[in-house]
């Protein structure tokens, strides 16, 4: 009984949401610290353009969400669902057209994970004006799976905002590995992508990929939304850039967590999340 309670335990590590019809076709939604806080520099979004073109950049912003998963996620497809956290965007303004949910195969490598995404980003980019930046939401697994397929396919200067819903990024310890996974092993339900965060402090392979991109990460807004009481991540601030603003989910914005229903999977579709979100990594206002 203890074995499968640590199993269910873990299978909900990578959570994060995406339609609950799977694919690799994006699907337009049309219903409807490592750092201290704020670490970022100012209260405004970057400039549009990073301060080094003239060229004037589109009004809209659309929103590409990330699922996470990961482990035994394909027994339970609802928690790589992210219909409701673009229902939760839509709620507070922002126009359902223009918010995406992206798929990719959460428990293979990262080399599968971009050749899934990089086809549906090129089609909702083709969606739009050339000069259009869009914004990358992330949900656990979703933020590293999306910052490093971004940055990999050579997607970043398409992107204005990077956002973590209890994400994971820079580190977590070997003990939070989800059920079916195991340290540097290509072939389980993480394939590789786990591997390049856990048993880190600080990620070689993240802080590297940052280092390569620093002109598009210093313009790119970052933003990491998390909890103390996560129930999931270790640590819980994992999302956090190390030049980024950090926004901490506190009050009883958590209702009834219980192990199979945590905090950090109840983050996707908290109406307090999503509100903090606008004010905080937006200044309160989507575009």
């Amino acid at each position: 009984m203890a074995f499968i309670r640590l199993s269910v335990f873990f299978v909900v590590f990578f959570t994060a949401c995406s339609q609950a019809n799977s694919g690799d076709k994006p699907q337009r939604q049309t219903n409807t610290g490592l750092g201290k806080k704020n670490n970022n520099s100012s209260d405004q979004l970057p400039p549009a353009n990073g301060g080094g073109s003239q060229t004037t950049e589109s009004a809209v912003h659309p929103k590409i969400l990330f699922h996470g998963g990961g482990g035994y996620s394909a027994l339970t497809p609802g928690i790589k669902d992210m219909s409701s956290a673009s229902q939760q965007i839509a709620k507070l303004g922002f126009p359902s057209k223009d918010i995406f949910l992206v798929t990719y195969p959460d428990t293979k490598n990262i080399s599968d994970i971009k050749a899934a995404l990089d086809p549906q980003l090129k089609k909702i980019f083709a969606k739009y004006d050339a000069n259009t930046r869009f914004d990358a939401i992330g949900h656990s697994l979703g933020l590293l799976a999306g910052f490093v397929s971004l940055s990999e396919l050579g997607h970043l200067p398409k992107i204005r905002s990077i956002i973590g819903v209890n994400g994971v990024l820079m580190r977590q310890e070997t003990s939070a590995m989800p059920a079916g996974c195991s340290p540097n092993n290509t072939r389980d339900l993480c394939g590789d992508i786990f591997d390049k965060v856990v048993g880190s402090s600080n990620s070689p392979y993240i802080v590297g990929l940052i280092q390569q991109n620093q002109t598009e990460l210093t313009r790119i807004n970052k933003c990491a939304i998390w909890s103390s009481n996560d129930g999931i991540l270790k640590p819980a601030n994992s999302g956090v850039f190390p030049v980024g603003k950090s926004v901490e989910m506190t009050g009883n914005w958590c209702k009834n967590a219980s192990l199979f229903n945590p905090c950090h999977l109840q983050a996707k579709s908290s109406p307090e999340v999503f509100a903090k979100m606008k004010s905080d990594c937006f200044n309160g206002n989507w575009d």
